[in-house]
């Protein structure tokens, strides 16, 4: 990576990518509305990063600006970067859901604009050198920023890629993102609450999923499917309904309908088949 970077934010994701930074050896200067969160920041990462207090001195000199704040935040920040002094050359955002065009004001000032969505839970705690590593990132923006990002994912051992072009096409990126990941933990949750919360299921169903992503990598979709719904197994299926509740129907009823359709796809069960379990469902 050539040039400074300035880090606004201080929370998870700050962490994360000032670890990485410190790691590459890039002079980082960092930034919060709560400055001694900065300074603490600053402080865990070494000698290449330091705190500042005001917004002015973290993005004098600074090549790269990363925004790491929340979404509600971007737009306001990024015009008040804007009207400051300096405004660095290339302005990154960590975002899923906005694109690089939340920052126009600093394009008209000419910055080089785009954003950064690291596809993998930031949760507290994870900051150190090297956890981004083997970390999808996913990539908008101008041709200029996106080599400072490309730079920055060959340092932290992450890999790139772009993310379509087109209008909501991020939107909907980023609705698909946190359906999977947010999803899974909220279903996790509903399956421990079905099974009185026990520690020894609760770990069992870890592995589970642990033993699902392995087949998705290893088969893909509709091959990494299995269970009662692949095989239409009606009686198993009408005992399950059997066992939940109106909110536990309207999760299961939805996604059994999925997994029917990926059997038809498998070839495993046939249109009337699967129509015949829907109308179960």
């Amino acid at each position: 990576m050539n040039g400074e970077f300035a880090i606004l934010g201080a929370g998870s994701a700050a962490a994360v990518f000032a670890c990485e930074l410190a790691a590459a050896g890039v002079k980082t200067r960092i930034w919060a509305r709560r400055p001694e969160a900065a300074g603490e920041l600053a402080s865990s990462c070494g000698a290449t990063c330091r705190g500042e207090s005001e917004l002015d001195a973290a993005l004098d000199g600074a090549d790269v600006v990363l925004f790491c704040v929340s979404d509600g935040a971007l737009r306001e920040l990024g015009e008040r970067v804007a009207k400051a002094p300096n405004v660095p050359g290339v302005a990154l955002h960590l975002s899923g859901f906005h694109d690089a065009a939340i920052f126009r004001a600093l394009a008209e000032r000419g910055a080089h604009c785009g954003s950064l969505h690291p596809v993998r839970p930031l949760a507290r705690g994870g900051a150190s050198a090297g956890s981004l590593r083997g970390t999808f990132l996913a990539y908008e923006g101008s041709a200029e920023a996106r080599e400072q990002a490309a730079a920055f994912a060959q340092a932290a051992g992450a890999v790139l890629f772009d993310l379509p072009a087109g209008s909501g096409a991020k939107h909907a990126y980023h609705a698909a993102a946190a359906l999977l990941s947010n999803g899974t933990v909220a279903l996790y949750d509903a399956a421990l609450e079905m099974t009185g919360r026990n520690e020894d299921i609760a770990r069992a169903f870890r592995s589970l999923l642990s033993g699902t992503v392995e087949n998705l990598e290893s088969l893909g979709v509709p091959d990494a499917l299995t269970g009662p719904a692949l095989r239409g197994d009606e009686e198993v299926l009408l005992g399950h309904l059997e066992q939940l509740d109106s909110e536990q129907r309207a999760l299961y009823g939805p996604l059994t309908k999925r997994m029917l359709q990926l059997a038809l796809q498998r070839g495993a069960l046939t249109s009337e088949q699967v129509q015949r379990l829907r109308e179960l469902l």
